[in-house]
């Protein structure tokens, strides 16, 4: 029960994050430290198209035009913490993001 809880919570967490990560510009990477997490912990950043977690995407009209990826300044990182779902880091995607669980 307890679980499920966090985990419901950590959803809008999450949808919260990207939506201020993709707003705000990259100064020094993503991080995330010395914290419990009874879900899942998605860095995203870099991404030309859209992000789809959890949900299927609808399929593009055309792919996405091959173009030279500028490099962001800093990494992304998980440390001294306990995750119990995955862990995805993501960086420098030409196109869309599915990420299935």
């Amino acid at each position: 029960m307890a679980g499920g809880l966090v985990a419901l919570l950590g959803l809008p967490l999450t949808l919260y994050s990207l939506a201020h990560l993709r707003n705000e510009p990259a100064v020094g990477g993503q991080k995330v430290a010395n914290v419990q997490v009874g879900g899942s912990v998605d860095l995203v950043r870099n991404v030309d198209g859209n992000v789809g977690i959890g949900v299927r995407l609808a399929p593009a009209a055309e792919p996405a035009a091959d173009h030279p990826r500028k490099r962001q300044p800093g990494g992304q990182s998980v440390t001294k913490s306990r995750i119990e779902g995955p862990a995805h880091l993501i960086d420098g995607v030409g196109g869309d993001l599915e990420i299935s669980g």
